[in-house]
């Protein structure tokens, strides 16, 4: 599924509000999705599923730093698919393939 909308829909919609800019939120966001990812790695081999959710984790994290950096939020409704979402229109078709494998973790 490859997310045809822009920030004005998402605006519109009420998924995202504008906010200020905060590289520190954005800095410390990108840190924390980086222990999330070693931390994923380092339990693959006793809990797969303890590092799926740390992967799942840093994506997230990853996701709200780029709409951070963007200088906009995303409400609390629906918060993981807008991350998504917005990641999907800010990566463009780059990405495509990715998207539809991210859209998966989340019930719709």
């Amino acid at each position: 599924m490859t997310y045809k909308i822009s920030k004005e829909t998402l605006l519109k919609q009420g998924s995202i509000k504008k906010s200020p800019i905060d590289w520190k939120a954005v800095n410390n966001l990108l840190r924390r999705a980086y222990t999330d990812l070693k931390t994923a790695e380092r339990n693959m081999d006793e809990d797969e599923e303890c590092s799926y959710n740390y992967a799942y984790n840093a994506m997230l994290r990853s996701g709200l730093a780029l709409m951070f950096s963007e200088g906009f939020r995303p409400e609390i409704k629906d918060k993981h698919l807008t991350i998504i979402k917005f990641a999907s229109l800010i990566l463009g078709k780059k990405f495509k393939k990715v998207i539809p494998l991210l859209s998966s973790f989340i019930r719709l």
